[in-house]
Formats: structure tokens, C-alpha cells, sequence
């Protein structure tokens, strides 16, 4: 009787601290900021607003983005119905003094970055999208070789399901959410994330 009354409770023991709460795979954010905990991984999130319908939204954001420097199309096709664009950031290098009072010299955004972009584009708004954050050759020097280093990977923890709150990764995810919000705004009038 004791071992029926196990097995029917185990389940509920095993599943009852399980967190099953979030919303679109949103598991934790940095308040202020474009940067979230998606899935497991830390990616930057924004949406756009603009006058402009999808047709003249998509040829601004294509414009931008030919001219974006470290940005490549995928290939195969990076457009889809031209309300799509798909790519990746190549060696992408932080400017580390750009914004006042924010100075990062010495530390990890003075490493080349690699990252996948995705932008989608609807009447009066865009999406961007910038997924696989990795800092290449961390820690390389004359004597070393370096390592490559996820941004996932250096502001989580319990295994990729929270987000360090330490001053200096909440000023990393600011500053990096500064400058990418600055980088994909084509038209400077940023909306809300009703996407």
C-alpha cells in the first residue's frame, strides 16, 4: 500500500517545483535593457516603430543593413517574402568608449564578436533579433592561445536559467544593449515589444 501511494505521489514531488510560467521561452531579463534569457540562451531584443509600411521599412532596413559593418547575408537566400532578413555579425567590434561615462577597456567587449541577426519586418515595425553572442579569442595573448566565449555562457548561471545580477554584468548587458539598439535603428523612433 505504502509503495501505491509512492508511485502515485512521486510525480507530483518531481514536477512541483518546475517552472512552467514562462512566457515565449522568456525565462529572465536585465530591467531597462533589450537583453533576455531565451530558451537557455542571452540574446538582444527590440522592436522598432516606424511610419513607414512593410514595403518601405524592408528597403530602409536593407539599406542599413549593406552597409553595416561586420554584417553578412547568409547564404541561401537571407530574404524571405522580403520581410526577413537573415544574417550574421562577423569579428564585430564593440566601440568601447562610445557611449559618456561608459568605459569597458581591458575587458570583454574588447574582443571581436560573432552573433546571428535576424530582423522581420511589419507594417510600421521592425524586429531585431541578435542570437549566439560569442566573444572570439578570450584571453589570447603572445604566450596563449585564446578560447571562444559565449555571452550566455559568461552573465548565467544555474545552468543557463538566470541572469548574474553583479554590477558589472548588468552594466555589460546595458552597454551592449545600448550599442546594438544604436547599430540596428534605422529610422531612431524605438517602439515597444508588442511585436
Amino acid at each position: 500500500m505504502k509503495s501505491l501511494l509512492f508511485l502515485l505521489l512521486f510525480p507530483v514531488f518531481c514536477f512541483g517545483q518546475a517552472d512552467f510560467s514562462s512566457a515565449n521561452g522568456i525565462q529572465d531579463s536585465v530591467a531597462g535593457t533589450s537583453i533576455v534569457l531565451k530558451n537557455y540562451e542571452v540574446i538582444f531584443q527590440k522592436v522598432y516603430s516606424s511610419k513607414l509600411n512593410r514595403d518601405e521599412l524592408s528597403e530602409k532596413v536593407n539599406s542599413m543593413l549593406s552597409v553595416f559593418k561586420g554584417f553578412r547575408i547568409e547564404d541561401g537566400g537571407a530574404y524571405r517574402n522580403q520581410n526577413e532578413f537573415i544574417g550574421r555579425l562577423y569579428r564585430y567590434q564593440f566601440n568601447e568608449r562610445r557611449f559618456k561615462g561608459s568605459v569597458f577597456t581591458g575587458t570583454i567587449l574588447s574582443f571581436f564578436v560573432n552573433a546571428s541577426v535576424t530582423v522581420q519586418v511589419k507594417d510600421f515595425k521592425y524586429r531585431v533579433i541578435v542570437s549566439n553572442l560569442v566573444f572570439k579569442n578570450v584571453g589570447a595573448d603572445e604566450k596563449n592561445t585564446g578560447h571562444d566565449l559565449s555571452l550566455t555562457e559568461y552573465i548565467t548561471y544555474k545552468k543557463n536559467t538566470k541572469i548574474k545580477l553583479s554590477k558589472s554584468n548588468l552594466d555589460l548587458a546595458d552597454y551592449i544593449s545600448r550599442c546594438l539598439s544604436a547599430e540596428f535603428d534605422v529610422l531612431t523612433t524605438i517602439g515597444t515589444d508588442d511585436f
